[in-house]
């Protein structure tokens, strides 16, 4: 999509009328200050038919139109189409993993391949994935999620962002920001962040023994399932937090005493 200037027009100008009819017309626009004027940009192809429409209706009146009550979504989505197949691949990828519970699926977008194995889960070394030639794991995590909120709150926040760059830069350039932050904020946390279990304060963290050689002869990582009776009895309710937190840190330590026993 090519976005053409439209209008340039001084700062003294009320435009909040025409952008009002801009909006009942469904035109994809963007209002800017530079150099002490306001611009106008829309969709190149747009652009003579707003520049026509101002000298018309400068103020928004008169032309009688009402707000699109019909397939205004449908023309949301086709004038920004990248950020609209950003979120449908999202959607999909969401469907495919099942938000996450599908381990095998979410295996094959991680930022490195893993494999579970019992309570054990077996984790490629980055060179390893890259050598493998899997590329496309630099930037697939971004469109993992877990829960209908991380789901809904991340393709709101992208939509609202990404279509006002997608007008006025271009969908090229969206593409280019969402590649280029996905791949920054993949690495970032593959290289400095840990395996946050829920919390900021339960972290999995690379650990040394220290008093080499290690007694635990397991992999460094590993999961574990808590039973729902272990946090007591159901009530039909969630359970309270801290009841979480001391049935998992019991789980823990028992597991830990079970390990150093042999």
């Amino acid at each position: 999509m090519q976005i053409a200037e439209a209008l340039r027009l001084p700062l003294s100008q009320d435009l909040s009328g025409f952008v009002s009819l801009l909006r009942r017309l469904g035109v994809p626009h963007r209002v800017s200050e530079e150099a002490g004027e306001q611009v106008v940009r829309v969709p190149q192809e747009f652009a003579e038919q707003v520049r026509e429409l101002y000298a018309r209706c400068p103020d928004g009146e008169g032309l009688g139109v009402e707000p699109a009550r019909r397939g205004g979504v449908l023309r949301q989505l086709r004038g920004h189409p990248l950020s609209a197949l950003m979120i449908l691949v999202t959607l999909v990828v969401a469907a495919i993993t099942a938000l996450g519970e599908n381990l095998d699926a979410v295996s094959w977008l991680s930022f490195t391949g893993f494999r579970i194995e019992g309570e054990y889960a077996y984790f490629a070394s980055l060179s390893a994935t890259l050598e493998a030639g899997q590329w496309w794991r630099l930037f697939t995590p971004m469109f993992i999620h877990f829960g209908w909120l991380h789901l809904a709150m991340n393709a709101l926040w992208y939509w609202e962002l990404g279509r006002r760059i997608e007008i006025r830069q271009g969908p090229l350039a969206l593409l280019g920001l969402t590649l280029l932050f996905g791949l920054a904020s993949n690495l970032a946390q593959h290289l400095y962040g840990g395996a946050a279990l829920g919390h900021p304060q339960i972290v999995a963290r690379h650990v040394d023994a220290a008093r080499p050689p290690s007694r635990i002869d397991a992999p460094p990582f590993r999961l574990r399932v808590l039973a729902r009776a272990a946090a007591g009895p159901y009530t039909g309710k969630t359970p309270s937090l801290p009841a979480l937190r001391s049935a998992v840190a019991a789980d823990v330590a028992a597991d830990v005493v079970r390990l150093l026993e042999g």
